[in-house]
């Protein structure tokens, strides 16, 4: 199954939804940059697909995370 966005590279999650992040670093920056935030309400399901990965199901999208950690 193809990654959702190989720009994300962080899942956050707070009391009102998730958002997938990219982090920038440089030499003299840190920042983080939210690519798409999803409220709770819009979540059908989250199922762990396999060790490593996660499938979060809203209306419309299917999207597939995978960490090596």
């Amino acid at each position: 199954m193809p990654k959702y966005n190989d720009n994300v590279q962080m899942l956050g999650i707070s009391h009102s939804g998730v958002r997938l992040i990219k982090r920038t670093r440089t030499s003299t920056t840190d920042t983080l940059q939210v690519i798409e935030t999803f409220l709770l309400e819009e979540i059908l399901h989250v199922s762990n697909v396999r060790v490593h990965t996660i499938d979060i199901r809203i209306p419309g999208k299917r999207i597939t995370l995978h960490s090596h950690r």
